[in-house]
């Protein structure tokens, strides 16, 4: 019984990685940036290339079950 809810709040936290993942992602291309006006033109760029390099990806990585994440890169090992 115990296993059963170890497992179910395992893909619960992976879910709620991905579905995080999913909402940056949005964020970051969805938001237009002219809403912030043109003096912060550049720093909203620069937001947006902050979470689609250094959020969404750990994210992402975080919401792979550990067997496919494992079978992913023993597959590139070569």
């Amino acid at each position: 019984m115990d296993q059963h809810i170890t497992m179910k709040k395992r893909v619960t936290w992976r879910g709620l990685t991905f579905m995080l993942a999913l909402a940056v992602l949005l964020i970051a291309l969805l938001v237009p940036m002219t809403i912030f006006g043109m003096n912060f033109m550049f720093t909203v760029h620069m937001i947006q290339h902050l979470l689609l390099s250094l959020i969404a990806p750990p994210l992402f990585l975080l919401s792979i079950p550990p067997q496919r994440l494992r079978q992913l890169l023993d597959h590139h090992r070569g």
